[in-house]
This record gives C-alpha cells, structure tokens and sequence, in this order.
C-alpha cells in the first residue's frame, strides 16, 4: 500500500515552490517510479486531490506505470 507516494524525490523537489532543492541531489535513491516495477504483489495507492505536498499526479503516474508493466498484478487507486 503506498499513502501519498511521490514518484521520486528529485521529482518533488524540483516540482514544488516550497521546497527548491533539487538541484542538491544527484542520485535519486528514493524513486518509487523506478522500482514499481520490481514489485510482484498487489498494489494499492491512496492520495488526495487536495494534497498541498505531493502533487496527485505522482501517483496517476505509478498507477499508470505499474499498470502497464505488471505481470497480471491486480492494482487499486483510491482518490481521497
């Protein structure tokens, strides 16, 4: 179950107003969007339209990639 999850933190970082760090990180070791695909189970993301941190496209886009690339895992997205 992934609850808010950001598609990397580089991503993030650059993307959001508040926090313009990005620049600082060269690697990014905290990619969900690279190891989605590594995961053989079922997959259920939970996120808010109205999160004011993590854009809720950051989870549209593990949905989406996990879908396309799952071996017949089943996958849920709640939208809160």
């Amino acid at each position: 179950m992934l609850v808010s999850p950001m598609m990397s933190l580089i991503s993030l970082l650059s993307e959001h107003e508040k926090l313009q760090f990005g620049t600082f990180f060269r690697n990014d070791e905290f990619s969900t969007f690279k190891v989605i695909d590594n995961i053989e189970a079922h997959l259920m993301l939970i996120h808010s339209i109205h999160d004011e941190l993590i854009p809720f496209k950051h989870s549209q886009l593990i949905y989406e990639r996990y879908v396309r690339n799952s071996s017949n895992q089943e996958a849920y997205f709640v939208e809160v």
